[in-house]
C-alpha cells in the first residue's frame, strides 16, 4: 500500500497527514485538536495527550517516523509500549505462532451449524516476563469465537519481551484469531 492520506477533524480542519512508501508510514504533520496548530516541525516532535484521568500517551517522531510510543497508566502506575527499540516477538517467530493459533483454535459445532465465520481481534499486554496479560476482545464476531480467541491467546506463553533503552518493557499487541 502506498500513497498519501489525510484525516480530518469532524469540523473539517486537518488532523493528520501521512504517506505510505516501501512498507513504511511517514507522518508529515499532526495538528492540535483545540487550536489546529501543527505539532511536528520538519517531521520531528513529541506529542503528549491523554484522557485527563488515567492515561497519558507519549509519541515521538523523528524524520517523520514514529520511533517511540507508550501509554502511562496512572491508575496502574505502569507504562505500556506500542513502539519501542526492540518490540515483543513470539519465540520461534510469526509462522510458529500462527501455526499454534491454528492448532489450538476450536471451531464449535454450534457456530459451524449456524454458519458463523470471522476474525476476532484480541488485545493483550505482554508483560516483562513474556506472559500475555489483560487479554480482551477488541473486535467481536460471535460470542463462542470471542471466548475461544481469549483461551487461545492465554495459551501463547513463549514471548520474547520488548526492550526499550536496554530494559524489558510491557508491550501492547493485537492478534487476529480466524474462524473460517
Amino acid at each position: 500500500m502506498s500513497g498519501w492520506r489525510n484525516i480530518f477533524f469532524e469540523d473539517g480542519h486537518p488532523a493528520y497527514e501521512y504517506f505510505h512508501e516501501d512498507n513504511k508510514t511517514y507522518t508529515v504533520q499532526i495538528w492540535d485538536e483545540n487550536n489546529y496548530e501543527p505539532l511536528l516541525k520538519n517531521g520531528n516532535g513529541l506529542i503528549i495527550s491523554g484522557d485527563g484521568d488515567n492515561l497519558i500517551n507519549h509519541t515521538t517522531y523523528k524524520d517523520s517516523i514514529c520511533v517511540e510510543s507508550y501509554h502511562i497508566r496512572t491508575n496502574k502506575k505502569d507504562t505500556v509500549y506500542t513502539i519501542c527499540d526492540t518490540y515483543v516477538s513470539y519465540k520461534g517467530g510469526l509462522e510458529k505462532m500462527y501455526q499454534k493459533i491454528k492448532n489450538r483454535t476450536n471451531y464449535s459445532l454450534n457456530a459451524w451449524q449456524r454458519g458463523h465465520t470471522g476474525t476476532v481481534y484480541v488485545e493483550c499486554i505482554i508483560d516483562k516476563d513474556g506472559i500475555p496479560t489483560e487479554i480482551r476482545v477488541v473486535e467481536k464476531v460471535f460470542y463462542e469465537f470471542d471466548l475461544e480467541a481469549i483461551k487461545v491467546v492465554e495459551s501463547l506463553k513463549k514471548w520474547i519481551v520488548g526492550r526499550h533503552k536496554g530494559k524489558p518493557v510491557k508491550c501492547l499487541i493485537v492478534l487476529p484469531i480466524e474462524f473460517y
